[in-house]
């Protein structure tokens, strides 16, 4: 059994392996970047260091939150040559830790655009509905943009 963190974008369910995951932290005090993309919160201080941040709504293309409510951020963690590459992606609503067992994912079906599709690594099952389970590395401006 594989383990997903789940949270919420405009009201529906989504997931990260857990594997891809850091830590999850309130959402306050980003710095916004010059002529960054429209996807691009920012970045933050994480212990220290200086990380960006993915506005996932924003990145997937859905509306902007726009209604001052608390957001969480998601900060996911990619191996690189020159170590550990930590970014943030800013959620709605941070849930559970799930653990889905390979039957209860499937394929993600065929998308009318492939853009939007490169995102869904697959569709999770739960007794709660469906939980669309998201790439991390698509959530990541260098690789998404390097990978297109």
């Amino acid at each position: 059994m594989d383990e997903y963190l789940t949270f919420t974008l405009c009201g529906d369910r989504y997931a990260f392996s857990i594997k891809d995951v850091d830590s999850v932290v309130e959402a306050s005090g980003f710095t916004r970047i010059p002529k960054a993309a429209r996807y691009v919160r920012g970045i933050m201080n994480l212990r220290g260091s200086v990380i960006p941040v993915v506005d996932l709504r924003l990145k997937l293309e859905m509306p902007a939150r726009g209604d001052g409510a608390r957001e969480s951020v998601i900060v996911l963690a990619f191996e690189e040559e020159s170590g550990t590459r930590l970014v943030g992606a800013v959620a709605d609503e941070v849930h559970e830790v799930l653990a889905l067992d390979e039957s209860r994912i499937e394929e993600p079906p065929a998308l009318a655009s492939a853009p939007e599709g490169a995102f869904v690594s697959g569709i999770g099952k739960s007794d709660s509905g469906f939980i669309v389970i998201l790439d991390a590395a698509a959530a990541y401006v260098g690789r998404a943009e390097a990978s297109a």
